[in-house]
């Protein structure tokens, strides 16, 4: 057989094997990869398809030594470093993939897809800058320029250079087919710019599930907006599209948050008086879910009549503003409070997700028995409220912190023991933040004397279900004053 006739004979057989491993065909794959690495020694491939199959059965190890193998017989041949490199990432061998990096650069200097590779463990070892820097290399490259637009305009989206992050998230979305976005990153920049409209003009997402999440912040940014003739069909979308959406993480936020726009729609449609009358000055709103609530109501405060107008900050904790790093929630506070007229009210309401039994200081005092929750909160809260008067003072803002109600999932829902460190932390939560605002200049909306009854549980009637409170306890709230 002359040498033309092998090659095409040894292409078939390595073929052969890459379309029994694509099919999932594993224990038929085996003898072939094994024939090959005997027959085919001087072939990379040989070896990389033997790693396909034991990574496929979990097999890490063994297919980290045949990658090696593969990378040294054929070093031209790019798949072998790029499956290297995340083996590496998949066992945690840090050091190996950034070997297995540099060792893959001297032969293919110009792959953007191993910049964003070293990227990954950049970000892995902490170096957020450095992965920005190589994925902004990588847009030089056409083989995956679109995947570097994708990670970063994440990477910019959490650092908070929100501008930046749309213009390279919509890139990616441009691209035929659009990149996959499962947990929404463009949906979340553009909702925070105010910019959410814009979903409507693009293609949509192949995914019914990123449909779905898109579909929510477009239905969200309407019941902000006060748009409730474009609100309606949106609600009638997304529980089309929750139908086909997969049971995700973020699929169960998007249900909670349409259910929630539900019983506030329906409220209001009983209760319109509340949203009329004359009104004297407009009251911003700034914070968590708490503002879907208080959207568009009309109440009584300081002898005068207001109009709350609301700016939500999806999945925003107080911590978000003691953290030392720049990230999106502080980024797009700073922007709105830049963007209101000077000496503006606002009502900032942050802290929910801080104070709940499974997320936030609970979690951190679980995890380390040494901390004291009190000071856990003291600490958190002080620094929460310094930022944001700090934010403030340039416009010579008014800020009221709204503090924590109380929960009508703990009257029935969560152990005796919880209860208690609940009420601990939601407690010290609250007389942080009366300390903090006081020495800041600041006033506190007391949404917890207005949400507890005389015996410490939850006023059931000002709450939606378990979801959320009900508008109604904002006019409670701003019934009682500010202290």
């Amino acid at each position: 057989m002359d040498s033309a006739a092998a090659k095409d004979a040894a292409d078939a057989r390595i073929g052969q094997a890459f379309d029994l491993i694509r099919r999932g065909s594993f224990a038929e794959a085996e003898p072939l990869c094994r024939e090959l690495r005997e027959t085919l020694p001087e072939r990379g491939e040989s070896f990389w398809l033997q790693a396909l199959v034991d990574r496929a059965q979990g097999r890490n190890d063994e297919a980290l030594d045949w990658l090696i193998v593969a990378t040294r017989v054929d070093p031209n041949l790019a798949e072998p470093h790029r499956d290297l490199i995340q083996t590496c990432f998949d066992l945690d061998l840090n050091e190996a993939a950034g070997r297995a990096i540099e060792h893959a650069r001297a032969e293919h200097p110009e792959a953007g897809w191993l910049h964003l590779l070293d990227a990954r463990l950049r970000l892995k070892l902490g170096d957020r800058q450095g992965a920005e820097a190589v994925c902004a290399m990588a847009l030089e490259y056409d083989d995956d320029r679109v995947a570097a637009h994708m990670m970063l305009g994440w990477l910019l989206y959490e650092r908070g250079a929100l501008e930046a992050a749309a213009e390279h998230l919509l890139a990616a979305r441009a691209a035929e087919p659009a990149t996959p976005d499962p947990h929404n990153i463009l949906a979340r920049t553009l909702f925070l710019l105010d910019r959410a409209n814009e979903l409507d003009r693009l293609q949509p997402p192949s995914d019914p599930t990123q449909r779905y999440g898109e579909a929510t912040f477009l239905a969200i940014h309407a019941w902000q907006k006060n748009d409730l003739e474009k609100l309606r069909p949106l609600m009638e979308r997304c529980r089309a599209l929750a139908k086909d959406a997969g049971q995700t993480q973020n699929r169960l936020l998007f249900d909670s948050t349409i259910e929630y726009l539900d019983h506030l729609l329906a409220w209001r449609e009983d209760h319109l008086a509340v949203y009329q009358g004359e009104v004297e000055e407009p009251l911003f709103m700034i914070g968590d879910n708490h503002c879907l609530s208080a959207a568009h109501l009309v109440g009584e405060l300081d002898g005068k009549s207001w109009l709350v107008i609301p700016r939500f900050v999806p999945e925003a904790k107080a911590w978000d503003f003691a953290r030392p790093e720049a990230n999106p929630v502080r980024s797009t506070v700073e922007l709105l409070f830049r963007q209101l007229p000077p000496g503006t009210t606002v009502l900032v309401s942050f802290g929910k997700a801080d104070c709940r039994l499974t997320d936030g200081i609970a979690r951190h005092v679980r995890r380390n028995p040494e901390l004291v929750p009190e000071e856990v909160t003291e600490s958190l809260v002080g620094s929460y409220v310094a930022r944001i008067a700090e934010m403030a003072s340039d416009g010579n803002h008014r800020v009221i912190f709204g503090n924590q109600p109380a929960s009508l999932v703990l009257t029935t829902l969560v152990h005796n023991r919880d209860r208690v460190l609940y009420h601990r932390i939601r407690r010290s939560f609250n007389a942080s933040l009366r300390r903090a605002a006081r020495a800041a200049g600041c006033r506190v909306l007391d949404l917890a004397s207005a949400t507890t009854r005389s015996d410490g549980e939850a006023r059931a009637n000002l709450f939606i279900q378990r979801i959320g409170l009900a508008p109604e306890a904002f006019r409670v709230a701003l019934g009682l004053g500010v202290v």
